[in-house]
């Protein structure tokens, strides 16, 4: 919608590095270390191909609905069982600064 190649190229990248990244930190990694932070970020980097202005509220709004709707914790916890409880907490973690 709108977006460029580049964009689109962009997101997917991103996409696979945050299903990735969850693989490898959910269950083992605390969500408020470095790494989950880093993850939280990353997702914000992913958010923002996609929206005008970043909102800190809206980021968690999010995180809140990948574990509440039953569609994107499924998506997220095909990768790894928790995973959408997981990076929803790397985002609270994340917007706390």
């Amino acid at each position: 919608m709108g977006s460029s190649k580049e964009q689109h190229d962009r997101a997917e990248v991103l996409s696979s590095e945050i299903l990735e990244k969850l693989k490898t930190l959910t269950g083992t990694v605390p969500a408020d270390s470095e790494e989950g932070k880093a993850l939280a970020e990353l997702h914000k980097e992913w958010l923002m191909l996609y929206w005008p202005v970043y909102d800190v509220e809206a980021h968690q709004g999010l995180g809140d609905m990948y574990v509440e709707d039953e569609r994107f914790k499924a998506f997220y916890d095909a990768a790894v069982e928790g995973a959408a409880a997981y990076l929803r907490d790397c985002i609270y973690a994340y917007t706390k600064k």
